[in-house]
């Protein structure tokens, strides 16, 4: 149902929108260094990801919208009362709903600020889990429940024409994003043997990264 209201809104974007009006959407790769802090201390290891990304922009006017959602696997560290130094490894999907405003006119580049708000999505995606550095064979059981956390992010775009005869650009996006992983909300089990201690993740996820994404922009006339 939610995939109906989306693909229709974007219908509706797209057939009420003024004359001028462009659309940009594009796919590229990720790379990000998280900062996950907690009681315990923090956790840094980096990342590499996907993104689809889309914008709306009405004529005349240096503010317009876009959506970026992005997908990739990380490793967090575990609070639990039995083993020390215990992470697992995760997949998130993000999407982030942001404001962006042109710091310059330029057709053929120009710099982006934007930011706003998103939502992170958080589920395991891995039945071992990892101990320091050498691999364990405990098991890591999903207590079935994954969560959507709200997230904050901020960043600066470069955004270049790359192609003479077509309406291709190249993005280069620097980004911060903000997420609280409630306490207690994300619950799992390790199970050792015959025996199952609870484990949480909770904490601060601070994730610095840098987007690269090829766009193609609809309406802009050659």
């Amino acid at each position: 149902m939610k995939y109906r209201l989306l693909f229709c809104l974007l219908i509706a974007v797209c057939f009420g929108a003024p004359a001028g009006a462009q659309f940009s959407a594009g796919l590229g790769g990720t790379l990000g260094y998280p900062f996950f802090l907690n009681k315990e201390g923090y956790y840094n290891r980096p990342y590499i990801g996907a993104h689809a990304w889309i914008s709306y922009e009405p004529p005349g006017s240096r503010l317009y919208p876009s959506l970026l959602f992005s997908i990739f696997s990380l490793q967090l560290p575990v609070t639990n009362a039995y083993i020390d130094n215990l992470n697992i490894s995760v997949g998130e999907k993000e999407l982030k709903l942001n404001l962006n405003y042109k710091l310059t006119e330029d057709e053929e580049q120009s710099f982006v600020l934007n930011g706003g708000i998103g939502v992170a999505y958080i589920n395991p995606v891995a039945s071992g889990v990892d101990i320091g550095p050498k691999s364990s064979p405990l098991e890591l059981v999903d207590s079935g429940r994954s969560f959507f956390y709200p997230q904050i992010n901020f960043g600066l775009q470069y955004i270049r024409h790359i192609s003479r005869q077509y309406p291709i650009y190249g993005v280069l996006h620097a980004n911060l994003a903000y997420t609280h992983i409630f306490e207690q909300k994300q619950r799992y089990y390790l199970r050792y043997g015959t025996g199952a201690a609870p484990a949480n993740i909770k904490g601060e996820l601070i994730l610095p990264s840098a987007f690269m994404t090829i766009a193609y922009r609809f309406g802009e006339r050659y």
